[in-house]
């Protein structure tokens, strides 16, 4: 569960990196985040409604960069949905250099875009 609720996590963090890539400085972008590893997973049962809910931490690559989130699963399905927003929880300093978009700046890590030549 810890893996896949991980990896629930990252492509969340891609979908809005995605969503705001045009906030990004010109030459710029975002890069794609992977899972390095879920460093910690707790769970509880909703005693309101009896779903279960983790509150996982994940570590992301490139930058080493520290989330926070919890997360619910349903029983039947076996989905994973948001259950807040997403926290970082280490420091980013210089990785988000690119934005001053306050969606990004938390999340952000920069890079140079690969330009291909045309050539002529």
């Amino acid at each position: 569960m810890a893996m896949d609720g991980g990896k629930y996590v990252v492509r969340q963090l891609n979908a809005l990196l995605a969503k705001y890539r045009t906030m990004v400085r010109k030459g710029y972008a975002c890069s794609n985040l992977s899972l390095s590893k879920t460093v910690s997973a707790r769970s509880r049962v909703n005693r309101g409604n009896g779903r279960r809910e983790y509150l996982l931490v994940v570590e992301t690559l490139p930058g080493r960069s520290m989330f926070e989130v919890t997360v619910g699963q349903e029983d039947d399905s076996g989905a994973f949905g948001m259950l807040g927003d997403i926290s970082r929880i280490n420091m980013y300093g210089f990785q988000s250099y690119c934005t001053d978009d306050w969606r990004l700046k938390k999340h952000c890590y920069c890079v140079k875009k690969n330009w291909k030549s045309t050539g002529s």
